[in-house]
């Protein structure tokens, strides 16, 4: 659908805490299991983005599950949300302690089917598609998808996206 264009997307304004709250509870168990640590670090107030609910929980379960994934039994995964009023987006970031992406891999990881390090996503499972939806999904709002790595030190990706004024949310949300 993506490939088609055919891609539907129900777009309202949402709080995105509350769908962070919604991803964050999926993959409870794996970071339990796993003895990962999930840190938050967000502003107590609603943040307000206008987007398609179910395909923004989609983004944050997906670098949430690959960054748990990748990170080492007993490790830290943060995730960091903010709103940047300068620019007027409000930017969500989920970072990882793991083995890291290496430079020649970065400017690829977000084909389809691009697989960075083949044997240990064998391992690990997976499609290689995950990455490619978030840029899809995350650019069909009008935002953005970067990744920082450093081999060995682990990763961050960061999803902005255009953040809803006041005005246009309704008063009973």
């Amino acid at each position: 659908k993506m490939e088609a264009g055919m891609m539907e997307y129900r777009i309202v304004p949402i709080d995105l805490n509350r769908i962070l709250d919604i991803s964050v509870n999926k993959v409870r168990l794996l970071a339990d299991s796993k003895h990962i640590q999930l840190l938050r670090e967000q502003p107590k107030e609603r943040l307000w983005v206008k987007a398609d609910a179910l395909r923004i929980e989609q983004v944050l379960d997906n670098l949430l599950s690959n960054a748990l994934k990748f990170s080492p039994e007993g490790g830290i995964v943060k995730l960091h949300m903010a709103p940047d009023s300068k620019s007027g987006v409000l930017e969500v970031a989920v970072s990882d302690a793991g083995p890291g992406i290496v430079s020649e891999d970065l400017p690829h990881i977000f084909e389809r089917f691009y697989r960075a390090d083949p044997a240990r996503a064998r391992e690990s499972g997976g499609t290689g598609l995950g990455l490619a939806i978030v840029k899809e999904i995350a650019e069909a709002h009008g935002g953005t998808v970067a990744v920082e790595s450093t081999p060995g030190h682990g990763t961050r990706f960061t999803v902005t996206l255009p953040a809803c004024a006041a005005d246009d949310v309704s008063s009973d949300r």
